[in-house]
């Protein structure tokens, strides 16, 4: 037995065993074979000089430091639980300088939104970097003229340490496309977290191929 979960306007469908934790996830949008591989502490998601050592995520953060790790709803504990092997957002580069040269942080103080390291990987090997797919995947309104320059990808090593939670829709970074359930507009899982200081996070610039 197992609980199906769509996203009616993407067609994304989400399968939940009896205990909430997911068992599958299908987007019928996904370009055969571009899921990336499975994330573990010996696999990091990406190659080359930009990428993160593998050894800085460390799958850290319990009850004390995520609280929503102790919600008894169906499937909000195995969400959260899909961002322990670390995280990912991407940002404006004008926006990302300016969080981090007014406190060494970056993110909202009332909520950072972020997507899985593997999600983001498929993000941009499908999208190729294109901004426009990018805002259509991640929620982003098409008029939002920030989100057409240059972009700045950032990992969080340990984002279960920063208070992981599902965003509530008031954040000062949502929009009128924020939808409640984990999962943006665009089918992109997602949560919130609390920004995340210099040491904690890698930033790496957006290329498109």
């Amino acid at each position: 037995m197992f609980l199906r979960i769509e996203d009616k306007t993407t067609g994304v469908l989400v399968d939940l065993d009896g205990q909430g934790n997911v068992i599958r996830i299908t987007d019928p949008a996904a370009t055969p074979g571009a899921q990336s591989p499975p994330l573990n502490k010996s696999n990091p998601t990406r190659a080359g000089p930009d990428a993160p050592q593998a050894s800085l995520f460390k799958g850290l953060g319990d009850v004390n430091s995520s609280p929503w790790l102790a919600d008894g709803r169906i499937g909000v504990k195995a969400h959260i639980e899909e961002f322990r092997n670390g995280g990912s957002a991407l940002l404006p580069k004008n926006s990302f300088e300016k969080y981090f040269k007014q406190g060494g942080t970056v993110g909202r103080s009332d909520g950072f939104f972020i997507t899985t390291r593997q999600a983001m990987d498929k993000l941009l090997l499908e999208t190729k970097g294109d901004n426009a797919l990018i805002k259509k995947r991640l929620g982003i309104e098409a008029g939002n003229l920030a989100w057409d320059a240059e972009l700045v990808r950032v990992d969080v090593y340990n984002p279960l340490l920063h208070n992981a939670r599902f965003p509530h829709g008031m954040e000062l970074g949502a929009n009128p496309k924020f939808r409640w359930g984990g999962l943006t507009s665009g089918g992109m899982p997602e949560i919130a977290i609390d920004p995340v200081k210099s040491g904690d996070f890698q930033a790496s610039p957006v290329k498109r191929q």
